[in-house]
């Protein structure tokens, strides 16, 4: 899988025991020259309601698939942190997104369609464990991408972090879908305090 993206997106990032699944090659790396290194995504949680974390690697429509093929019950909605996701989205609707700080929408590189992005964005909200990036600086795990439309976790802080695959969805990506979308179309990127970012934009897949 070639994985790429626009290195100016991130000159602004300076401003503000589990069980192994997947294959080695989907840890590949690829550093773009004068900006960050893209990764594949590594997916850390259960399965099964209730049961033992696994580590599972790709996008998120890639690891729906492996936990489809190791568990073909799976159902999201199992899962009392996508519910509770999903709930929270519903009673805040836009104004969360409309108020927040830390807005790009403006970045370099191609919109993507708002109706298409929303199925990136559901394949990420319906993981009920967590998604993880490298430590940086610089670090990009490249979370969702089809047919051009792309979402990314990226990091600057030292460390690994991992975060909860949908409150990156819900929080974040649905966020800069309400605040950046204009006629049918969107790019964006929204920062945490904590040093890291969520981008979406277009990239090959």
């Amino acid at each position: 899988m070639k994985l790429s993206l626009n290195a100016l997106i991130f000159a602004s990032m300076a401003l503000v025991g589990h069980q192994v699944l997947a294959s080695p090659q989907l840890r590949a790396e690829r550093r773009n020259a004068d900006g960050p290194t893209i990764s594949t995504l590594t997916y850390r949680g259960p399965i099964t309601p209730g049961g033992d974390d696994v580590t599972l690697s790709g996008t998120a429509e890639d690891i729906h698939r492996q936990i489809r093929e190791r568990n073909p019950t799976f159902n999201p909605d199992d899962f009392p942190s996508v519910r509770d996701a999903k709930a929270k989205r519903a009673a805040e609707g836009d104004l969360v997104a409309r108020t927040g700080v830390g807005r790009v929408c403006d970045i370099p590189g191609e919109t993507v369609s708002t109706s298409d992005i929303q199925e990136n964005i559901r394949y990420v909200r319906d993981l009920p464990g967590n998604c993880n990036v490298d430590g940086g600086p610089s670090k990009c795990a490249r979370i969702s991408c089809s047919y051009g439309n792309a979402i990314f976790f990226c990091n600057d802080n030292a460390y690994p972090l991992s975060i909860a695959c949908n409150y990156l969805a819900t929080n974040y990506a649905e966020w800069i879908v309400t605040a950046c979308q204009q006629d049918g179309r969107v790019k964006g990127q929204r920062f945490d305090t904590e040093n890291w970012n969520v981008i979406i934009k277009r990239d090959s897949c």
